[in-house]
């Protein structure tokens, strides 16, 4: 179906489209200067002290997981209204996602209920999710953090042992598909970018084996995995952090819209999310008027993947608002009329509201 008004939109210009062609004109299109000058661009922006770029925001959560040495028997504390990636990494190390429920106004993971399961479950680590790209401003300081950013990319927001990020075509920026690893941790760093190309090294012709030449010898110091970013994304990445605060600002203009429209008052800047009595008539009803909504998230401790799962708490905020949780459209081309129509048709659905 063809939609009038699209779910997302990536804001792409004639400047991405020089950056790539400049380095398919180099003929060096793997992972080169180009990766290295988006990670330190990128490392300056958010506020920290080292970046190294990775193939997606699911490989990010992955390698900051082994970063922290999570394996076999672990727990690791996750809340379940989020995308699966947040949770199945957790399993790929041999772990157990512990589900936290989440808070009603920012759908954010609950602190109170983070330090309920902490005590009963004796967790390793933790990933705390900015839902929407709401910002959650706490931190426990007994285990490591994750804060899994894929929804959150702004000046100074880096936070926590390790951040991660998504550059999927429909968050804020994008690279096509990519991710970034943020850390102010030196060892973590150096792990992270051996770890992301197979754990290769350079060697030296005098360390152990006759490589014949300094300039080609290399060891495999632990087995990696294939997970590093090429230079035709790196170079979409630098000329998207370019502009990345404009985009941030069109996205901040479209919510203030739908805010005084609809009575709300969100604050994210990835998705706009409300709630609707009757979700199926709803989206029924704006697929009918030609408007992309989706749905962020239904709960994962629900899903048949994760059905082995032990819950050690009750879920009622995450179960509910799985329920009744919609997305609207929110890109930086959103024009205000588009907006204005979007809220017009919420509101001639009758699902808008609850008695």
């Amino acid at each position: 179906m063809k939609y009038k008004i699209p779910f997302a939109k990536p804001y792409i210009t004639r400047a991405e489209k020089r950056a790539v062609n400049k380095v398919l004109s180099s003929g060096q299109l793997g992972q080169g200067k180009k990766v290295e000058e988006f990670e330190e661009m990128f490392a300056k922006y958010v506020g920290s002290k080292y970046a190294v770029a990775v193939s997606s925001g699911t490989s990010a959560l992955f390698l900051s997981l082994r970063a922290l040495g999570i394996g076999e028997g672990d727990n690791v504390i996750v809340p379940s209204l989020t995308f699966t990636a947040s949770a199945s990494v957790i399993h790929h190390c041999g772990a157990t996602p512990i589900f936290c429920d989440v808070d009603m106004k920012n759908l954010c993971m609950d602190e109170g209920e983070f330090t309920e399961l902490s005590k009963l479950t004796r967790p390793k680590a933790a990933i705390i999710v900015h839902l929407t790209g709401n910002s959650v401003d706490w931190k426990p300081r007994e285990i490591p953090v994750i804060f899994d950013s894929a929804h959150l990319i702004e000046e100074n927001c880096h936070q926590g042992d390790l951040q991660t990020y998504s550059f999927h075509p429909t968050k804020n920026m994008t690279t096509g598909f990519g991710g970034m690893i943020t850390t102010n941790n030196e060892e973590y760093y150096k792990y992270l970018k051996l770890a992301r190309l197979h754990g290769c090294t350079k060697r030296n012709s005098n360390e152990g084996l006759d490589t014949g030449s300094r300039r080609w010898g290399y060891d495999v110091s632990f087995c990696g995995w294939k997970m590093n970013m090429n230079d035709i994304q790196a170079a979409i990445g630098i000329e998207q952090l370019k502009k990345l605060n404009w985009m941030n600002e069109q996205r901040l203009r479209c919510i203030i819209r739908y805010n005084y429209n609809l009575r709300l008052k969100n604050t994210g800047l990835h998705l706009y999310p409300m709630l609707v009595r009757d979700r199926v008539k709803f989206m029924d009803f704006m697929d009918d008027s030609g408007i992309q909504c989706s749905v962020h998230f239904e709960p994962l401790h629900l899903m048949k993947a994760y059905s082995d799962v032990s819950l050690v708490h009750k879920l009622p905020n995450t179960e509910w608002i799985g329920r009744h949780i919609v997305s609207l459209p929110l890109f930086p081309e959103l024009k205000n009329k588009q907006i204005d129509y979007i809220c017009q048709r919420i509101k001639k659905s009758g699902f808008s509201n609850f008695p």
